[in-house]
């Protein structure tokens, strides 16, 4: 069983070292509108945010499915939900070096992405947070 989980991993780390893109950790930016939202919802909140949301649109659904729900588990926590709908890893390390938690000190950080990193039969893989 070893053998074939060995075997399994190294095609697969091969595979993903032949089809990932040239610098695939290399930050990306994307979705401008939505990142000047987060910069001004970062500005106006400052300190008072204690509790950040960062993903794709498994995140970003979070907030906006349910908003009673949203409102009534994380409302009182000062939480932001900075989930983008089709982000991969390196849009979310891009929003990040480009202050959307500058001046944060949250208490805490969920952080769910990497989903769409899997796509059109291609691994892109993150590797290096700059």
């Amino acid at each position: 069983m070893f053998r074939q989980i060995s075997v399994l991993a190294l095609i697969l780390f091969q595979y993903i070292r032949l089809s990932s893109a040239a610098n695939p950790w290399e930050p990306v930016e994307r979705n401008v509108a939505r990142h000047q939202k987060f910069l001004n919802e970062t500005k106006s909140m400052g300190s008072s945010i204690k509790l950040i949301f960062y993903g794709d649109s498994i995140t970003e659904g979070w907030e906006w499915a349910s908003q009673s729900i949203w409102n009534q588990y994380y409302g009182s926590m000062h939480a932001v939900n900075y989930g983008i709908g089709g982000d991969i890893t390196q849009h979310v390390i891009w929003r990040i070096n480009n202050g959307e938690v500058d001046g944060l000190t949250p208490k805490v950080v969920v952080l769910m992405i990497g989903t769409n990193n899997l796509y059109n039969g291609k691994v892109y893989i993150s590797y290096k947070l700059v």
